[in-house]
């Protein structure tokens, strides 16, 4: 098991692309806003025949969500503009209901660190989403 993980993972991590993100808080949360034509044209990967609908929001990766509780420094957007880096897989997954890209930043993590959360929220890992399937029927959990 472990030796499947490290192949994975080594997979991974030669497959990534860098880009950079804007730090945005919004209302309790804050995320890394990715450039504007970058859902779209992942979105546009995901066959027709999958209806999946596009996210509400502009392509972005999570760093706070509101149910989680930040430490005072998260009330001051030290952050907020700043530009970060992540790298990301170009490989569109899908687990129902969403079509996500995974992605890796250390920028992300330590901005985590310093709001006295723990460096992911699951998975070691982060994730773009770019589409979903709310309201289809499709349960079928594979990437394209």
């Amino acid at each position: 098991m472990l030796l499947w993980l490290a192949s994975q993972w080594l997979w991974l991590m030669s497959s990534l692309v860098r880009i950079s993100g804007t730090v945005v808080y919004r209302d309790s949360s804050c995320v890394v806003e990715l450039c504007k034509d970058f859902g779209p044209y992942y979105y546009s990967l995901i066959p027709k025949y999958r209806c999946a609908n596009p996210q509400r929001y502009k392509a972005h990766v999570t760093v706070v969500r509101k149910f989680e509780a930040p430490n005072e420094l998260f009330q001051q957007k030290l952050f907020e503009g700043a530009s970060f880096f992540l790298d990301y897989s170009p490989k569109v997954w899908y687990s129902y209901p969403y079509y996500f890209l995974e992605c890796q930043s250390v920028h992300i993590e330590q901005l985590r660190t310093i709001y006295g959360l723990k460096p992911h929220r699951f998975d070691n890992c982060y994730h773009i989403t770019i589409g979903n399937n709310k309201n289809n029927d499709s349960n079928n959990s594979d990437a394209y």
